[in-house]
């Protein structure tokens, strides 16, 4: 027996017997951890708090054999903000699902930690919009994870110039002569758009024309199922909002 102590991010939970959650979390040094947060449905549990969606702190965990139990949590921020609005918090739990998938148990990632940090931040600011937000950590997230989309030259014969279509299983825009079946139309001004954000930092978003986000969602949507070999249930909802 022994303890466990990380900054985790709380990605899902799931009620279990009477009072208790199993929390799925995403930490600094250990990437994805399940426990068992005991208790924490009561009223008047020093758990509760910390078992909510989006919960961001610094987590304690009793550990026996492989089982983890939340003993305490200093929050840093529960990103409460994120929850006021339908859309916002429709975006925000697709970050966290697609975060979920993108980690590993014992695998911890301080690239992906921070950036799930600062993504729900500014989800939380309300300074952005929001799609464009999730545009962003979608691209930063591939990248970071060894899936970065190539948005330079033709995917398939190397050619450089204008692209035309964008094919998530050959991971990045291609020609007109090399379309796939999968490919999916994106204009020129897109794919820069794009290169920007994933070249820039938090601040790219600024220099991006509002009306691209829509369009570069669209091809990032089915890069990141394709290469996560996951449908995400909240993706429909999100195309009918944008």
């Amino acid at each position: 027996m022994g303890s466990l102590k990380t900054q985790a991010v709380v990605l899902r939970y799931a009620n279990y017997k009477d009072y208790d959650r199993i929390l799925t979390l995403y930490s600094k040094e250990y990437g994805r951890i399940v426990a068992n947060a005991r208790g924490c449905r009561r009223p008047k549990s020093r758990l509760l708090a910390c078992s909510q969606l989006f919960c961001f702190g610094e987590y304690v965990f009793n550990q026996k054999s492989e089982r983890l139990s939340v003993t305490s949590c200093e929050i840093m921020d529960s990103f409460f903000d994120v929850s006021t609005g339908v859309d916002t918090f429709a975006y925000a739990e697709f970050i966290l699902n697609v975060c979920e998938e993108a980690a590993l148990p014992g695998e911890g990632s301080a690239e992906i930690f921070s950036l799930l940090v600062r993504t729900l931040s500014e989800l939380c600011s309300g300074k952005r919009n929001p799609l464009a937000i999730t545009v962003y950590f979608m691209l930063k997230l591939m990248d970071i994870s060894g899936y970065r989309p190539n948005l330079d030259c033709c995917s398939h014969c190397g050619k450089g110039g204008e692209t035309a279509y964008f094919s998530a299983r050959d991971g990045g825009v291609i020609c007109r002569e090399c379309r796939a079946d999968d490919s999916v139309r994106v204009s020129p001004e897109a794919v820069r758009a794009a290169s920007c954000l994933l070249n820039g930092d938090m601040e790219a978003i600024n220099a991006v024309p509002a009306g691209l986000f829509k369009e570069i969602a669209a091809f990032l949507f089915n890069y990141v199922e394709c290469k996560f070999e996951k449908r995400f249930k909240s993706r429909a909802f999100l195309c009918h909002i944008a």
